[in-house]
């Protein structure tokens, strides 16, 4: 019956339009597949057995499964894992793809922070694939069929592409040979290509506008290097001091004395294995603007660069890295996490270690440096979100 779907999906062409009858039959076949199909069986196993937390998430670089689960469980896991990688079966693709569809309208069709974000990374970045939005625009995802999908599995789903970590009691002697046993029987494979465009130097300022019925926004969004390039620890300090508490210089001007702005963050996105970005979010405050939260924010960031960072914002920094650090420490899944995601990007798990040890040696001329190097008005793009309704220029929250 799987099969007959993907000969009903060929016959629909490069539009996908098939034919009253094939649609009939479609519909058919998925409701005797649902009196064969126990969808929940493969959860249950796990949970019969002591597990809880099994999930999936997907981001730019690679997608993480995980489980917590009791020690006496580590054999059936490693069967139960391996045997999903050996014989995979694309049993309810279609159904999925329609989630994900419907999860995309909500996450940025519909939703106006993710539009403005989506649109963002199009304009900062236009050769690079870091332009295209995880979850794939909507032809992506209605074009793709379980056939492709097998293809996709079979490529990228190879040992030479995969990291296990396991955290918790572990006893190399004892569990190594389980690992060996159970994922010993998926065929090496070749590594996956990956990307080979570099995106070029920015040359000037970019701005552009998004329109939604929402509470205006702004992004500005600056390229950086990735870790392991050296700047990237210092930058780290930078960002932390400018936005990442409500001590931090962008808080307490634009939130706090000019109330100007609701709110002021800063993360990195969209991925950590090439050059990114380092995103400002703001909320302009009813009645003002995005362009004049905009004129605020650089003269704060002007009179920093101008003034320099203090001995005790460079403290305060490293005090609270040094907690998020330890935070992403403290559970078993955090740390396989970290653990696997550092093997697989940059090839070596001790990299998280690495990275915290430079962060802690970073001297205020190493910000200041960096500073004047990355928050250039030509290494920049501005994204405003604006209101449709007329007069609602401000959140009054």
């Amino acid at each position: 019956m799987l099969a007959e779907l993907e000969q009903i999906v060929s016959r629909g062409g490069d539009k996908h339009q098939v034919s009253p009858e094939d649609q009939a039959r479609w519909l058919e076949i998925h409701d005797e597949l649902k009196t064969l199909w126990a969808s929940e069986s493969f959860t249950r196993e796990y949970e019969k057995r002591g597990a809880s937390g099994m999930n999936a998430t997907t981001d730019v670089e690679l997608t993480r499964y995980f489980v917590s689960l009791p020690r006496n469980s580590f054999e059936f896991w490693g069967w139960a894992e391996s045997e999903r990688l050996v014989h995979p079966v694309m049993r309810q693709f279609y159904q999925e793809r329609d989630v994900v569809m419907e999860e995309r309208r909500m996450r940025y069709d519909n939703d106006p922070g993710g539009k403005l974000y989506e649109t963002l990374l199009g304009q900062a970045f236009r050769i690079h694939p870091y332009r295209n939005p995880v979850i794939g625009y909507p032809d992506d995802i209605n074009s793709l069929t379980a056939t492709m999908m097998s293809e996709f599995h079979k490529a990228y789903y190879v040992p030479k592409n995969i990291v296990i970590a396991v955290v918790g009691d572990v006893d190399p002697q004892r569990d190594l040979p389980v690992l060996e046993r159970y994922f010993g029987r998926l065929p090496r494979g070749t590594v996956p290509g990956r990307p080979m465009q570099v995106e070029p130097p920015q040359e000037g300022e970019r701005h552009f506008s998004v329109s939604m019925d929402s509470a205006p926004e702004m992004m500005i969004a600056y390229h950086k290097p990735p870790y392991p390039d050296p700047v990237d620890p210092p930058l780290s300090i930078l960002f932390e001091v400018l936005a990442g508490s409500p001590i931090s210089p962008l808080y307490e001007e634009l939130v706090r004395k000019q109330r100007i702005a609701t709110s002021v963050s800063s993360y990195e996105a969209p991925g950590n294995a090439y050059p990114n970005l380092v995103i400002f979010s703001l909320y302009p405050r009813a009645p003002h603007t995005n362009k004049e939260l905009l004129a605020a924010f650089d003269k704060v960031l002007s009179d920093f660069l101008a003034r320099g960072i203090t001995p005790e914002q460079l403290e305060n920094a490293k005090r609270s890295i040094a907690m998020a650090y330890l935070g992403q420490l403290r559970s078993n899944e955090s740390l396989a996490m970290q653990l696997a995601s550092a093997e697989l990007i940059y090839n070596d798990w001790r990299v998280m270690v690495k990275w915290y040890d430079e962060v802690m040696k970073v001297t205020e001329q190493d910000v200041m440096r960096v500073a004047r190097e990355y928050l250039r008005p030509n290494n920049r793009t501005i994204g405003y979100l604006e209101s449709t309704v007329l007069g609602k220029k401000g959140d009054s929250k």
